[in-house]
């Protein structure tokens, strides 16, 4: 009967131990489920039949059994039936879960597939990110896709650079939907190069109010007019959208003459082909003669169009049985007159006059 030395209780152990080519003998192995006993036992991670993963197994030297769950080749895949063993060339795939990517063929890497069946048919798709049970399910050949969420691109098959994020997003995608960004949004069929963010409605998962940070009280320049439609685009009406100043000036319409100005300002407001425009001009002198034009206009006046507006003014004489004055331009023009009008009389435009005058205008025009 031999002695042996247990090192974890410090005593020596007194039983019948059968003898045996490697002895002390083992006898048997308790497990988590059954246990395994003989003189000689085998354990391993059943690699050929892909129990644990394509990449985990025992590796048995000498005395000392390692298990590896990566190989030399940068892989880590653990989980039953997930990985394919013809992968052999593969690298960098990182998977976990049932029958996670199983279908990978050899020199497909950069994929990260986590979660049940996720990646499940990818062949020869490369750098694809799927997290959450049948995530990018049936793609085969797609690349850089990134699928975040339980079903999402779930039923993709050829499609790549697109971007889901939610549970279900993007499962719409049935072929080879490419570039598309969405965002609890199941997507639609045949979309490319579209971003679809939320699903309108009031139920679960649903959404009927936006509140984008950053927009409100920023003005950029130059900027278009956002259009919408029933189903939720949004678009850019082409209607553009500036704002400026101008220095208005002041001649005569026979001869434009010199103008002593003591003050002129004027500003605008562009929408599309439609210009406001405001100001404000006075002068103690000018030599000009013929009618009174408010020129150096911030844009030309259509070709064909009159522009009427309103003005208002000091130190000028108006026609007799004038009752009103307004603004009238004409296209192809920078400059317009100011037109005094009223019941009985012809009308006609505001001559110059040598003298000190103050006008303030606002009108607008087709350009």
């Amino acid at each position: 009967m031999p002695f042996i030395f247990n090192p974890i209780t410090g005593v020596l152990d007194i039983g019948n131990i059968t003898s045996g080519p490697i002895g002390p003998f083992l006898e048997k192995i308790d497990g988590d489920s059954g246990s395994i006993t003989g003189a000689e036992v085998t354990i391993y991670a059943d690699q050929a039949a892909l129990g644990a993963g394509e990449t985990v197994e025992f590796v048995n030297s000498g005395t000392v059994s390692t298990l590896k769950v990566s190989d030399s080749n940068g892989n880590t895949i653990v989980g039953s039936g997930s990985g394919s063993l013809t992968n052999s060339t593969d690298g960098f795939n990182t998977i976990f879960g049932f029958q996670a990517g199983s279908s990978l063929s050899s020199g497909m890497g950069g994929n990260n597939l986590f979660g049940w069946k996720s990646g499940n048919a990818i062949t020869t798709g490369n750098n694809n990110t799927a997290q959450g049970q049948s995530s990018l399910l049936i793609l085969q050949s797609g690349m850089q896709n990134n699928a975040h969420g339980n079903n999402s691109l779930s039923a993709l098959i050829s499609g790549s650079f697109n971007n889901a994020y939610g549970y279900a997003s993007g499962s719409s995608f049935t072929g080879s939907e490419s570039s598309n960004i969405v965002i609890g949004n199941a997507g639609t069929v045949g979309d490319n190069n579209t971003i679809r963010i939320g699903s309108q409605g009031s139920g679960n998962g649903q959404h009927n109010k936006c509140f984008i940070a950053g927009i409100t009280g920023v003005t950029p320049a130059s900027s278009n007019f956002a259009t919408i439609n029933s189903a939720g685009q949004l678009g850019d009406s082409g209607t553009s959208i500036s704002t400026g100043s101008f220095t208005p000036t002041i001649s005569g319409s026979s001869s434009a003459g010199t103008t002593s100005y003591i003050s002129q300002s004027g500003s605008y407001v562009k929408i599309g082909n439609i210009v406001f425009v405001s100001g404000t001009v006075s002068y103690s002198a000018a030599t000009g003669t013929g009618s009174l034009q408010i020129a150096s206009l911030p844009f030309t006046i259509n070709a064909g169009v009159f522009c009427t507006g309103s003005v208002v003014t000091t130190g000028l004489t108006f026609p007799v049985g004038s009752t009103s004055l307004s603004i009238l331009g004409s296209g192809g023009n920078t400059l317009v007159n100011i037109f005094a009008s009223g019941t009985g009389i012809t009308g006609g435009n505001i001559q110059m006059a040598n003298t000190t005058v103050s006008i303030y205008f606002d009108f607008f025009y087709l350009v």
